[in-house]
């Protein structure tokens, strides 16, 4: 999959590529799962830092094509003055909150 996180403290969007594993926990069209997304961002959208991994992890609720989950998202990502030597990422963004989302 992909997608799009903007992080207002520096003032870009990353666009993440990421394997996405979801385990429901019964067979019938409203149930319980849980979610993971993991993968690797390569950069921001103006080029101004390098990206690095990023993961997702959920646990929500399926309403036939409807999902609501509390999920936590996490990218780790660097800037100019690090790109020859990247031994640790120099920013780690998170964040906690409510995913809403529509299957088809």
């Amino acid at each position: 999959g992909a997608g799009a996180l903007f992080y207002e403290d520096a003032e870009d969007m990353f666009v993440p590529l990421f394997g996405h594993l979801r385990f429901n926990l019964s067979k019938k069209r409203n149930t319980i799962f849980i979610d993971t997304k993991i993968g690797y961002s390569p950069g921001t959208i103006d080029d101004s830092f390098d990206g690095d991994m990023f993961g997702a992890f959920s646990i929500g609720y399926s309403f036939g094509n409807f999902d609501i989950a509390w999920q936590t998202t996490f990218q780790t990502f660097y800037g100019e003055s690090s790109r020859s030597y990247k031994n640790e990422a120099d920013y780690e963004a998170s964040c906690v909150g409510l995913s809403l989302g529509f299957r088809f």
